[in-house]
């Protein structure tokens, strides 16, 4: 997928979770969890997500999310 942009689309879909790291190699959310309390229904509790940018503009994403 195209890097632009690529840190900015999980904070808009899981908008209580934060990235383990972000750096010029690759953004990571190695076990990303909500903060605890109440989440709406049907969203995601917990993010996994490993990006590894590429020369080309690329990066190349593995996702799961799920509630608890």
């Amino acid at each position: 997928m195209p890097r632009t942009d690529l840190a900015a689309r999980p904070a808009t879909a899981f908008p209580r979770v934060r990235p383990d790291s972000d750096s010029p190699t690759g953004l990571d959310y190695g076990n990303a969890h909500e903060a605890t309390g109440a989440h709406p229904s049907g969203q995601a509790a917990v993010l996994r997500l490993k990006a590894t940018y590429r020369a080309d503009g690329t990066a190349q994403v593995k996702l799961a999310a799920f509630t608890t």
